[in-house]
């Protein structure tokens, strides 16, 4: 279908945009200008007013990023049993401030509240740490430190590696990265390779074995996703 000459396309415009529906009809044709050829999509902006701005260039579609990816995956998969927002999961622990020092202390002083396992109603739960401030401080360092955060105190962790064996923590952690107990190996706990093995089988040996009830989602999720996950608990750390 040959195309009318450009005086003869601009005059038709323009004696629509005078019109007093102009900006509907602007509106209305907007979608349809990066289907138009070149000379029509402009004869259609200068009769309507608008600058060549804005049509230089197309819209591109936002592409969403991989946290933004995990949070739907969250949603779908995980926000049934845990929490984001620091009032407790209905099944597993809240994940707000994760791995912080607040929370890696609250989790000591009281690993079956709300925040944390209790939910979960793991059978011969892990108890509260007994000891002084000064203990909790540094036996929290000493967690804290395994996660890889580059602030913490290695005189403090170092101080809190020492408690291990005094405060028993040792009849139920192993501190090697491959050793089995009943409760998680501490070695690199938090990190992101520690928090993808856990999204992939929380129910290894050095997770937490026999008394885990998370699922598996190593055939559920491919390896990028379990790390875009994994990633996304991490960042709520950050949250307050």
């Amino acid at each position: 279908m040959p195309v009318p000459p450009l005086a003869t396309r601009r005059a038709f415009f323009a004696r629509l945009t005078r019109s007093r529906g102009a900006l509907a009809a602007a509106i209305a044709l907007g979608p349809c200008l990066a289907l138009l050829v070149p000379p029509l999509r402009h004869a259609i902006v200068r009769a309507a007013g608008q600058p060549m701005a804005a049509v230089a260039h197309e819209v591109k579609p936002v592409r969403p990023t991989p946290l933004d990816r995990a949070r739907a995956i969250w949603e779908d998969r995980c926000s049934r049993c845990h929490g984001l927002a620091g009032a407790g999961g209905d099944k597993a622990p809240d994940f707000k401030g994760y791995d912080s020092r607040a929370w890696i202390r609250g989790f000591l002083e009281n690993p079956e509240g709300r925040l944390y396992m209790g939910a979960a109603k793991i059978d011969k739960g892990m108890k509260p740490v007994a000891g002084t401030a000064d203990e909790l401080d540094a036996l929290t360092e000493m967690v804290y430190q395994e996660t890889g955060a580059p602030d913490a105190d290695a005189a403090r962790a170092a101080r809190g590696r020492d408690l291990i064996p005094q405060k028993d923590c040792d009849s139920c952690h192993e501190l090697d990265g491959d050793g089995e107990n009943a409760g998680p190996n501490l070695k690199a706990r938090g990190t992101l390779a520690w928090v993808e093995a856990v999204i992939s089988d929380a129910g290894q040996g050095r997770l937490f074995g026999e008394k885990n009830k998370m699922p598996s989602f190593a055939r559920k999720l491919t390896p990028a996703e379990i790390e875009d996950m994994a990633r996304f608990v991490i960042a709520q750390k950050a949250v307050r």
